[in-house]
């Protein structure tokens, strides 16, 4: 089976881009839901966060994900009614690539640090959430869908962890998160 999972999850990463476009897929719950989880840029990043949360963190793994999606709702609460800050794509393939590097190289970070910056990068997936909300959108609604659909991206991400018992496995799915950002730059 965890031949399989690793399969299934790495499959996901071969597909065309314009897969994962983002766009509007609604007005509302489902338009919010379907973001971070079609959108590449945020599906690797929050599942690479929260599998290197459980696989180098000893205690409170989940407290990262956790100020990720806060800030992420903070992030794109002040985005629905702001213009695009330039730097917002950047920061995002920023952090794919560097929660891949921290799972590759087996980063020893204190809790406090990856909280840190994963306040930071939440701020700003979260920012492109709101600025790129469809129009007409029911605000609640969107933001109930992309904190859920956030949510269930860590869980996979936790999920992911357990998979991948052996060190070389997480360093090489770290490896592979970090090539992603890189591709993602170059695109």
């Amino acid at each position: 089976m965890k031949k399989y999972s690793i399969f299934i999850f790495g499959s996901l990463f071969i597909l065309p881009l314009e897969t994962f476009a983002h766009g509007a897929h609604g007005t509302g719950f489902v338009a919010g839901l379907t973001h971070p989880i079609f959108g590449l840029d945020h599906l690797v990043a929050i599942i690479g966060l929260s599998l290197l949360s459980f696989k180098l963190l000893e205690k409170k793994q989940w407290l990262p994900s956790l100020v990720f999606i806060t800030t992420m709702v903070i992030g794109g609460l002040l985005g629905v009614r702001a213009e695009e800050i330039s730097i917002t794509e950047f920061v995002i393939v920023g952090s794919v690539l560097a929660f891949g590097l921290v799972i590759a190289f087996d980063l020893k970070l204190s809790i406090f640090i990856v909280a840190g910056i994963a306040a930071l990068f939440g701020f700003f997936h979260g920012h492109a959430h709101g600025t790129e909300m469809p129009e007409a959108s029911n605000i609640p609604l969107y933001v109930l869908g992309f904190v859920l659909g956030a949510s269930l991206l860590s869980a996979i991400g936790f999920g992911l962890s357990k998979i991948l018992t052996k060190s070389i496995q997480a360093k090489l799915v770290g490896a592979f998160i970090a090539g992603m950002g890189l591709m993602m730059f170059i695109d």
